[in-house]
């Protein structure tokens, strides 16, 4: 994959249903735009650590995944995946 390719954030199954599915039925609600922003985030991060590995920074991409941007964007996604179904899972 390229660095290109991995830091779209409409390519992945996630991506796909925030920008098709998800979005035509809750994109009204401030969960499903946060989580779409940290989304696009992460990907950012995920094409920095390709990036680096391509570049031969081995240590700075394991860093990244470990501790770094990317870390904290896959920790942020899931806490966003949390408050996205707490949201759509309350009743009306």
């Amino acid at each position: 994959m390229s660095v290109e390719e991995v830091s779209r954030d409409d390519r992945c199954i996630l991506g796909k249903w925030l920008y098709g599915e998800g979005a035509g039925k809750y994109s009204e609600y401030e969960q499903f735009r946060a989580l779409r922003n940290h989304h696009a985030h992460f990907h950012k991060c995920a094409g920095k650590v390709l990036e680096a590995a391509l570049a031969g920074n081995k240590t700075g991409a394991q860093a990244a995944l470990k501790s770094g941007d990317f870390a904290h964007a896959s920790q942020a996604i899931v806490l966003k995946l949390a408050e996205m179904y707490n949201r759509i899972s309350k009743p009306s």
